[in-house]
């Protein structure tokens, strides 16, 4: 008779979790978002900064750059010809393309066909949605419109798995 209780015991439990798995499968799924692996992040004259606010990282014949940090500074931001392929392009090669770093105080320092010198390399290039998104690495040295200041941008990294 234990035996047979036993049994009955556990033909129930798998009944139950049979009939659970089912009802589970009926019942529209909730979609939860994917969480983003994304970021843009750079030293400026040594000192480590991430963008909190990533506007995007990616491009189709431009590559574009953007973030900020919390608050109203620093920000980050670039726009370069792309190719369409990885490899490295030089943010002065052409009139308007520009890299922008604006300190914590809000101090503008700029790479452009006139100022500075600077490259930005695309590593991986990624289709997603018809939607370009790429990764790589930045460097260059920006400086304020008067010449006077610099900064030294090194170790810049972008990295974009879905658009925001």
């Amino acid at each position: 008779m234990r035996n047979y209780m036993v049994q009955c015991s556990a033909l129930l439990l798998l009944t139950a979790v049979s009939v659970s798995c089912n009802r589970i499968e009926d019942v529209d799924p909730v979609v939860t978002p994917a969480t983003t692996q994304a970021y843009l992040r750079l030293k400026a004259d040594g000192v480590q900064w991430s963008a909190t606010t990533k506007i995007n990282t990616w491009g189709a014949e431009r590559i574009l750059l953007a973030g900020k940090g919390d608050g109203d500074y620093p920000v980050v931001s670039a726009n370069v010809p792309y190719s369409g392929a990885a490899g490295t392009f030089d943010i002065t090669s052409e009139k308007g393309s520009f890299f922008h770093y604006q300190d914590a105080n809000g101090k503008l320092f700029q790479i452009t066909s006139t100022r500075g010198s600077g490259s930005i390399t695309v590593t991986q290039r990624d289709v997603v949605n018809g939607q370009v998104l790429l990764t790589g690495k930045f460097e260059g040295t920006a400086f304020t419109i008067d010449g006077k200041d610099s900064v030294k941008i090194t170790e810049g990294e972008f990295y974009d798995d879905m658009l925001e």
